[in-house]
């Protein structure tokens, strides 16, 4: 995002302009718009970004297009752009979720029901970029489980990446009962993880809402899941897990944190900061909580409604789709019809309110921007750059013969808004072009955790609960770029290395 950064000994000051409202990118595909003849699936819809800005879409149940950064089709992708995951052997397939890994390739896992012994099984594929099935995972591609002599099938809820390709799955029964599988990047089940592979959590997800993020995944592997412990009146829990499965006691309570909050029934949905704060929202109640890394309650960010808590009235089609960006501001899409009731076309908008739950006035008109091309329905959407971002919905023609076109559209942005924020300098790194070592001084007093990675995202070295000045020897590494990724449970900081 635009800004100007101004260092002094303690604090860093980030300064803006005004801003303007987005604009359509006419650059994009033909005119802003992608369009495409098969319709993006509801449920899920969010697009997966590949490091280049190309994209993964959601058609229907287990089908995918890709789209290039320029808004056109890839057609070198699988067959002509899209990619249809098939297993001939089952009869009834659940609810598929989906991810791209560090080297491109697509992970696409789900559950499913079979004529042969186990009936029940958890699978997973793997593609490579190019939509072609990874023959090096698992079995020929394919990743497969029997769910444990469940009598119920599970629905598969999330996917989420390692730091080394391997892989969090998350699965659920009927709203309840959360469990985590772990396979490793080369297909096979992860046993040191949970039980045997798998993670019984013991938490249930309340909620209508398709698909609020509920787990989010730490540089080291570790993890934050948002759940509901029990029945009743019981409050909303965030618990933060070890690699390995176990609860990390310095998390809140041995592990937990309890908001309070016992209306579940409109989901929870959970966004980590590049500063390590947390933001959970509640669609039910409107309110947005900021935690600290640690899971104390940021004293600086107490618990607030949005000031519009009315836009869950407003003819909201996917309000599972709302995002909280790195400066903390909660962007929520949404369609609208000028007359209520009527027969009239839906016009999409996006809202964006500040941290405080204010709308973002700098942001189209009083925090709305509305756009003037008829939807059918406005699904989803997604940042692709720090300065635009790509909306998803359904588009019907305006002229006989009527179809309907899944939609893709690009818009530009500038964050221009003047913005104040005090940030303690807690790191410093004694040089970026090293030939073997490098240090690191902390200013803090808090214990600091790093993560060092090589060029190809592969992990080099890990440390966790550093609590002086540190060395790192990098002198049995290769020349090249590495990352270094430093964390307390207030900040986070990230350093590039060139190594001679």
């Amino acid at each position: 995002m635009n800004r100007i950064y101004c260092f002094s000994w303690t604090f860093l000051l980030c300064l803006g302009l005004w801003a303007q409202p987005p604009v359509l990118d006419l650059t994009f595909g033909d005119n802003g718009y992608f369009l495409h003849d098969k319709t993006f699936n509801t449920t899920d819809a969010r697009p997966r970004f590949f490091e280049n800005g190309d994209m993964l879409l959601r058609n229907y149940p287990r089908e995918f297009t890709k789209v290039l950064s320029d808004g056109m089709l890839d057609v070198s992708f699988s067959d002509n752009g899209s990619l249809y995951v098939e297993d001939p052997e089952a009869f009834l397939f659940r609810r598929d979720s989906y991810s791209i890994d560090s080297q491109g390739r697509l992970l696409v896992a789900f559950s499913a029901v079979y004529n042969e012994s186990p009936f029940i099984r958890l699978n997973v594929f793997r593609f490579t970029i190019d939509g072609v099935l990874d023959m090096s995972f698992g079995n020929n591609g394919h990743f497969q489980m029997d769910q444990q002599g469940l009598s119920t099938i599970y629905y598969v809820y999330d996917i989420s990446i390692l730091s080394d390709d391997s892989m969090y799955v998350t699965i659920y029964k009927d709203f309840e009962d959360l469990r985590i599988v772990k396979v490793s990047s080369t297909g096979n089940l992860v046993t040191s993880f949970g039980n045997g592979g798998m993670l019984e959590t013991g938490l249930t997800l309340m909620g209508f809402i398709p698909n609020p993020r509920i787990i989010s995944v730490l540089p080291d592997d570790s993890f934050y899941l948002l759940g509901y412990n029990g029945g009743g009146n019981i409050p909303v829990t965030l618990r933060k897990y070890e690699p390995d499965g176990s609860l990390d006691e310095d998390f809140g309570i041995d592990g937990e944190s309890i908001l309070p909050d016992t209306e579940l029934w409109g989901g929870v949905h959970l966004d980590r900061l590049n500063s390590g704060k947390l933001n959970i929202l509640n669609y039910q109640t409107a309110k947005v909580y900021r935690l600290n890394a640690d899971g104390t309650q940021d004293v600086n960010f107490p618990p607030f409604m949005l000031s519009a808590a009315n836009i869950f009235a407003e003819e909201i089609y996917s309000i599972d789709a709302s995002e909280f960006d790195d400066d903390g501001r909660l962007w929520i899409p949404g369609r609208y019809k000028e007359n209520a009731g009527s027969t009239e076309p839906y016009y999409p908008f996006m809202r964006r309110f500040n941290p405080d739950g204010s709308p973002d006035d700098s942001f189209g008109e009083s925090g709305i921007y509305a756009n003037d091309v008829p939807f059918t329905s406005f699904t989803n959407f997604g940042f692709q750059s720090s300065d635009s971002f790509v909306t998803i919905g359904h588009r019907n023609t305006t002229s006989p013969p009527y179809e309907t076109f899944g939609s893709l559209a690009r818009f530009n942005y500038s964050i221009l808004s003047i913005n104040y924020e005090t940030v303690v300098k807690d790191f410093e790194i004694s040089r970026t072009l090293v030939n073997d070592k490098f240090y690191i001084k902390t200013n803090s007093t808090f214990p600091f955790d790093i993560l060092l990675t090589n060029s190809m995202g592969q992990l080099v070295l890990k440390e966790k609960k550093i609590k002086t000045n540190f060395t790192v020897d990098i002198s049995d590494q290769p020349s090249g770029i590495f990352v270094i990724r430093i964390s307390n449970d207030n900040h986070s900081e990230t350093f590039k290395i060139l190594k001679n």
